[in-house]
């Protein structure tokens, strides 16, 4: 309990600095809120994915994942400020988007809205239909409930961060925020599992090894696509993410959220401390891609990059304490 407590403490303090340092700076303040919550408000979507892929395959589901899902209310409440201030990060509510009638109609604030509650009401009952009510031999239903779930999620990906640059095109973009979500959340259950169950930890080891490699072949097919296209708009997104420290978050990426998670599929003992470490180290590389995918769209001073910093450890330190708390409690019981 101590553990769990602790966490979400300094979780609530960083989060309260976050939001001071933004009303005292007078700062650009939601491009770090959508960076955040697309980490750590897709981690219940990405335990989702986990809890739908183990129900299809008749596989045991593990019980952080459970409880991570059923946090799903949470992150649609969290979503909220992003469509009350979305005129602050879409440039299509100002009237820059798709040049397009449908392009307008699918870009409306009204339209926006509206898909944004159907995307979270199929989400939250989902995850009520196969996480909270832990019944088994759903194996046909879960399998076509995560074929459902797979397009919607694919389809806000391309509302929530994509139309961030209403100019970018990529069919593999939906995928592969899913892939960073499920990596994430297999980086969060590893992270508990070597605190506090080694069979968990196990468990979770090849789940954020396997995830790890389709999240980068996503982004390596990705790329791949947009290079032989040559298209300048596309070309422009890429290049503006390369810019300045934008390649440091690239190789970070690569090494924390590729290389070390993947070689965890090796039969290797390693000690829990270093499971720890990886799975450390795999969440700060997701973190980085998060803001890769936003910052980049969106003007930032320092006063909201350095909210923005506070808003990811606060937030991430308050899931992993919840996360903990909710293990040692179906634990104990």
């Amino acid at each position: 309990m101590r553990r769990a407590i602790a966490p979400m403490a300094v979780g609530a303090v960083a989060i309260a600095a976050a939001l001071l340092l933004a009303w005292i700076g007078r700062a650009p303040f939601m491009p770090a809120y959508l960076a955040a919550w697309l980490l750590w408000g897709g981690v219940p979507v990405g335990a989702l994915a986990v809890v739908l892929l183990r129900s299809a395959y008749g596989v045991r589901v593990a019980s952080p994942a459970r409880g991570i899902a059923i946090g799903m209310p949470v992150a649609a409440l969290g979503f909220i400020p992003v469509l009350i201030w979305m005129r602050a990060l879409y440039p299509w509510v100002a009237g820059s988007g798709p040049g397009t009638p449908w392009g307008r109609i699918w870009l409306g604030q009204g339209a926006f809205i509206f898909r944004t509650v159907a995307y979270w009401v199929a989400f939250c009952a989902l995850a009520w239909w196969f996480a909270a009510r832990r019944r088994a031999g759903e194996r046909v239903a879960a399998l076509a409930a995560a074929f459902v779930f797979a397009i919607l999620a694919t389809l806000a990906s391309f509302d929530w961060i994509m139309s961030l640059e209403p100019s970018m095109h990529s069919g593999e973009f939906g995928l592969l925020i899913l892939a960073s979500a499920v990596a994430t959340v297999c980086a969060l259950g590893l992270l508990v599992g070597a605190l506090i169950d080694a069979a968990e930890a196990r468990t979770w080891r090849w789940w954020l090894g396997a995830s790890s490699a389709v999240w980068a072949y996503l982004h390596f097919m990705q790329f791949l696509v947009m290079w032989s296209a040559d298209l300048p708009s596309e070309a422009a997104w890429y290049l503006r993410r390369d810019a300045g420290p934008g390649r440091g978050f690239e190789w970070f990426g690569f090494i924390a959220g590729f290389v070390l998670p993947v070689s965890l599929l090796l039969p290797v003992r390693l000690p829990r401390i270093a499971l720890a470490g990886f799975a450390g180290l795999a969440l700060m590389a997701h973190a980085g891609e998060a803001i890769w995918f936003v910052v980049p769209s969106t003007q930032l001073t320092a006063l909201s990059g350095a909210a923005e910093a506070l808003l990811m450890v606060g937030a991430g330190l308050a899931i992993i304490g919840a996360v903990l708390l909710g293990s040692a409690r179906e634990r104990a019981a």
